[in-house]
């Protein structure tokens, strides 16, 4: 199995905010279908002395474009309100804090689907080349791992932890009919 990893707080997004595109100057070397772990990074929002600003005005910007209400609580703390699936509820509510947020792990594995350029999408630039997935299967238990740049191969040791938490047809590499 294959990973890529991403700031903690676009790995939180695709666990809980519906990201299902990752953007990146470079095509990927994934099938059609193929599964893929997702990998939040070590790097933090940073705090009072450090505040990175700029990176948690990208995750409020990039979020508002995919039709998210965003309001920061304090740095680090956002919450996130996104129309709902269910039909009895208007919007769905989720919080990132960036105190608690995994990190260093595999968060989740998703199914790509290929990757466009320039085609207006919710999480999506219009630059560079936009990864998108389907299937998004966040882990109960965040699989602690040191990430890499690129597209990197998960360790034996580290696929069965994640194997141990999806179905067997994602381990298979099976499609789902998707």
């Amino acid at each position: 199995m294959k990973a890529f990893t991403v700031y903690p707080w676009y790995a939180w997004a695709f666990c809980a905010a519906g990201k299902a595109c990752e953007n990146r100057t470079w095509k990927p070397t994934l099938a059609h279908g193929e599964w893929v772990a997702i990998h939040a990074g070590a790097r933090k929002l940073g705090g009072a002395r450090h505040p990175k600003l700029g990176e948690l005005l990208d995750l409020v910007r990039d979020a508002e474009a995919a039709g998210l209400h965003v309001d920061v609580l304090e740095f680090g703390k956002v919450h996130f309100a996104m129309p709902s699936r269910d039909p009895e509820s208007v919007f769905d509510h989720a919080m990132y804090d960036d105190a608690t947020s995994p990190r260093s792990a595999i968060v989740a594995v998703a199914q790509y689907l290929g990757t466009s350029q320039g085609i207006p999408m919710p999480w999506g630039h219009s630059t560079g080349y936009q990864w998108r997935f389907t299937s998004v299967m966040p882990l109960a238990r965040p699989v602690s791992i040191r990430g890499a740049q690129g597209l990197w191969r998960v360790p034996g040791v580290a696929v069965a932890k994640i194997a141990g938490q999806v179905p067997e047809a994602v381990m298979r590499g099976e499609n789902n009919g998707r």
